[in-house]
C-alpha cells in the first residue's frame, strides 16, 4: 500500500511538472505571436483568432482606430499577413488563447508601435519631419 501512495504522489508531481510547462509553453507562444505582429505589422493592436479542429487561425487584425486591417480577406491593407505571423498563430498550443465574451473572439492584445505625432500623426520612420511644425520637428506626448 505505501508503496502505491508514493507512486500516486511522483505522479501527481509529474502532472504538475507538465501542467507548468505547458502553461510556460502557451505564455511563451503568445509573447512570440506579439514580437512578430508588432514587428511586421506596427499598425495592429489586436489579433482577433478563430479556432478550429486545425487550431488557432487569424480572424481580424485591428488598428488602434478600430479598423479591420485584414477586413474579411486574405490580406492586411493590400499585403498578405506575414507568413511568420500567420505560422505563430498556426503553432499556438489548443487552449493558449482565452476567448473573450466582449469581442465574441479568441483575442490577443498587441503592445502599441511607434510614438506618433501629436500634431501630423506620423512616426519618425514614416516621415521624418512633421509638415505641421514650423521646424519640422515631431511633438510626442
Amino acid at each position: 500500500m505505501a508503496a502505491l501512495v508514493m507512486i500516486n504522489a511522483k505522479i501527481d508531481r509529474w502532472e504538475a511538472v507538465i501542467g507548468n510547462a505547458e502553461e510556460q509553453i502557451a505564455r511563451l507562444s503568445i509573447e512570440r505571436v506579439r514580437e512578430i505582429a508588432t514587428r511586421e505589422h506596427p499598425d495592429s493592436r489586436a489579433l482577433h483568432l478563430s479556432l478550429d479542429a486545425e487550431g488557432y487561425l487569424i480572424a481580424g487584425m485591428f488598428a488602434a482606430d478600430g479598423r479591420d486591417m485584414i477586413d474579411g480577406t486574405e490580406t492586411v491593407d493590400g499585403i498578405e499577413p506575414a507568413d511568420d505571423l500567420v505560422e505563430a498563430v498556426l503553432a499556438l498550443p489548443r487552449g493558449a488563447v482565452a476567448y473573450d465574451r466582449v469581442a465574441d473572439t479568441h483575442l490577443v492584445g498587441l503592445p502599441g508601435g511607434p510614438p506618433r505625432c501629436t500634431a501630423c500623426g506620423r512616426t519618425e520612420i514614416e516621415d521624418d519631419s512633421c509638415a505641421d511644425d514650423i521646424y519640422g520637428r515631431h511633438r510626442y506626448e
